[in-house]
C-alpha cells in the first residue's frame, strides 16, 4: 500500500519540492493550499495530486479543512506554511508590526496541531517545517528568530504531549537560504534547492522513529 501524504501549504516553495519528491517516490500525496491559484498555475507538477483548498490561519477554518480529509488514514502530515516579514531592526519595530507577524505565524502552526494531530493513528507522523533563524541573528529578522525560536519549542512540546497516541511528532529547521522553483541559475553558497529540501524532509518521514525531535537541513 502507498505511503499516503497530506502536505498543508504545497504551492510554496518548499511545499512544492515536498510534493514533487513524493511523487516520485509514487506516495500517495494530498496538496492544500489557501487558494487554487497555485494550483491552476501548476497543473503538471500537481498531476496524480489529490488537491483540497483550504486554511489553518485559525481554528474554525482549520477544523473544516480536516473534516475534508482522510486524517486517520494518512501516514504524515506535514505543514509547511509561513508568514511574510519585512526586514526591520528590532529596535526600529513596534509592538504592533511584532505582533502582527507572531500571532499569525504561531497561530497558524498551532492551530493545524491542535486539530490534525488528534485526528492521527498510531504510527502517523505530524512535521512542521521551520527556519534556521531560530538560532541566527540575521540583520532585520529578529521577529522571525523570535517566531520560529518558539515555533521550535511549540513542537517539542508537541512531542512529549502525543507520546500517548504514538504519533511521531517532527520538525525540520532549514538552516539555508531556499533556491526556490523557477529562480535562475543553481542554488549558490548557503542555499538548499527546494528538491533537494523536498528529499530530505521525505527521508525523515521514512525513518522519523530514528530523528531527533528537530531536524536541521543544512547546505
Amino acid at each position: 500500500m502507498a505511503f499516503s501524504l497530506i502536505v498543508v501549504g504545497a504551492t510554496g516553495n518548499v511545499g512544492r519540492g515536498i510534493v514533487a519528491a513524493a511523487r516520485e517516490r509514487d506516495w500517495e500525496v494530498t496538496a492544500v493550499d489557501r487558494d487554487t491559484v497555485g494550483f491552476d498555475a501548476l497543473p503538471e507538477e500537481f498531476a496524480g495530486v489529490k488537491t483540497v483548498v483550504g486554511s489553518v490561519a485559525d481554528a474554525e477554518r482549520a477544523a473544516e479543512l480536516a473534516a475534508r480529509l482522510d486524517l486517520a488514514s494518512a501516514d504524515a502530515v506535514v505543514v509547511a506554511v509561513n508568514i511574510p516579514w519585512t526586514p526591520t531592526p528590532v529596535l526600529a519595530t513596534t509592538w504592533q508590526q511584532a505582533d502582527d507577524h507572531l500571532g499569525p505565524y504561531l497561530r497558524l502552526h498551532l492551530s493545524a496541531a491542535t486539530t490534525f494531530l488528534p485526528a492521527l493513528s498510531a504510527g502517523a507522523v505530524y512535521l512542521g517545517m521551520g527556519g534556521g533563524m531560530a538560532d541566527i541573528p540575521a540583520r532585520g529578522m529578529g521577529v522571525v528568530s523570535m517566531a520560529q525560536a518558539a515555533q521550535r519549542m511549540l513542537y517539542r512540546h508537541l512531542e512529549r504531549e502525543a507520546r500517548a497516541s504514538e504519533v511521531l511528532v517532527r520538525e525540520v529547521m532549514i538552516r539555508a537560504m531556499v533556491h526556490g522553483f523557477g529562480q535562475p541559475g543553481e542554488p549558490g553558497p548557503g542555499m538548499l534547492g527546494s528538491d533537494v529540501i523536498g528529499e530530505r524532509v521525505c527521508d525523515v518521514l521514512v525513518d522519523a522513529k530514528e530523528r531527533d525531535v528537530v531536524v536541521v537541513l543544512e547546505a
